[in-house]
């Protein structure tokens, strides 16, 4: 199960008959070894995972969901793929494979993309092939990744048709796969409200859940994902403190100077500050007015406005009572930070929060297991049946 993600890539591995798995550490870090920065580098016409900032290559899923994606960039994105599998193959196979001593390995690929973009055909379709080939060449012979010879690789490298073990699903379904398969779902609750909260962006989701015999079936009644994401939330801040201090009567050289430094760290920042506040020290806020304010309204608003109400009133108009405790799981690495942390305080909402599954292997706390929860869905070798909001009709008032 590949989460790749706009800010970081996580991978879980699932063993289907022992039904263990393994979240795929990439560092040694303590809090959370299992986030890989989705960025690559190509040094000398040769693909790395680490390297020299100069070397780097960042910003490698937006333009392929936007749609804007170069055949250029589409080569590092499947670099960037190519070579997360390489390295979590050859870890599971390390540390792991002994259990399994004279088994022979059949190996399936499922990668994630966001629920809004699952009715375009077109952006699955280019999904699918990017996997693919990632796929392709991460079983080629070469040790390295080299930029110019990747369409020979991927031409010579695998015989047969490598397509049928690779496939893409839904984000917001893989979360719910694990959580639906858990002790903690109840069913009766068919409506789920789904937050994930990224780097960049927010995925927002409602979802009834239903049970056809042994299938689960995953209804997105409404799916937004818009760019509020904690690292936007972060860039805001600096876009205004800037434009503040240009306007300033005071000399602010040093201090647009220095906000210039923050926006050039900005990827590579562990957490953000909580508030506007935290950033600059001796300075009059203004009455009033909260850039933070702004922020966290555009984000209720995407999750009222835009999901709640529309719904509500246009395509699940029966049984009010259903909005009321409403199950809301709120997920993803910015779901922790306090700006967003404020939706926690409504009472329409019953606040969910992922827990970590028995059966896998992560040294994480339990808060810390819902930025791989995408990755360990995924990881189910059978997925559930996802229909898309275009595929469900507005109910007659």
């Amino acid at each position: 199960g590949i989460d790749f993600g706009t800010t970081n890539t996580k991978v879980v591995i699932q063993e289907t008959g022992s039904e263990k798995s393994w979240a795929i550490p990439f560092s040694n870090k303590k809090n959370n070894p299992y986030l890989l920065p989705s960025n690559i580098f190509l040094t000398k016409d040769i693909y790395t995972l680490d390297g020299g900032a100069s070397c780097r290559i960042n910003d490698l899923k937006l333009p392929l969901i936007k749609g804007s994606a170069s055949n250029e960039h589409l080569d590092h994105v499947i670099a960037y793929i190519a070579l997360v599998i390489r390295h979590a193959r050859s870890w599971f196979l390390d540390n792991a494979a002994e259990s399994f001593y004279g088994f022979e390995f059949e190996w399936f690929y499922k990668m994630g993309l966001p629920a809004e973009n699952n009715d375009n055909k077109k952006l699955v379709s280019t999904y699918k092939s990017t996997l693919t080939n990632a796929v392709k060449l991460s079983l080629a012979d070469q040790k390295q990744i080299n930029q110019k010879e990747i369409d020979h690789l991927l031409e010579s490298s695998i015989a047969e048709d490598i397509s049928e073990y690779c496939d893409v699903h839904p984000e917001i379904q893989a979360q719910l796969e694990g959580y639906t398969k858990s002790d903690k779902w109840d069913s009766k609750r068919v409506k789920v409200m789904m937050v994930d909260i990224g780097g960049g962006t927010v995925d927002a989701s409602i979802i009834n859940v239903t049970r056809d015999g042994y299938e689960d079936k995953y209804n997105c009644l409404k799916t937004k994902v818009d760019s509020l994401g904690v690292y936007i939330l972060h860039l805001k801040r600096l876009e205004w403190l800037e434009m503040s201090a240009q306007k300033s009567e005071h000399d602010t050289n040093k201090l647009l100077s220095e906000i210039n430094s923050a926006k050039n760290l900005s990827g590579s920042l562990p957490i953000f500050p909580e508030t506007v506040e935290d950033y600059i020290s001796n300075v009059a806020w203004p009455e009033g007015f909260s850039i933070d304010n702004v922020f966290f309204n555009a984000f209720h608003s995407l999750i009222y406005t835009d999901i709640i109400s529309d719904v509500k009133t246009r395509i699940d108009i029966k049984n009010l009572e259903q909005w009321k405790n409403l199950c809301f799981i709120l997920c993803g690495g910015g779901s922790l930070h306090p700006l967003f942390n404020q939706i926690e305080s409504d009472p329409n909402l019953d606040i969910v929060r992922l827990q970590k599954p028995s059966n896998i292997m992560a040294d994480i706390p339990g808060e810390e297991y819902h930025r791989i929860s995408v990755a360990y869905g995924l990881s189910f070798m059978e997925q559930g049946h996802f229909i898309n909001a275009s595929g469900i009709e507005p109910m007659k008032k």
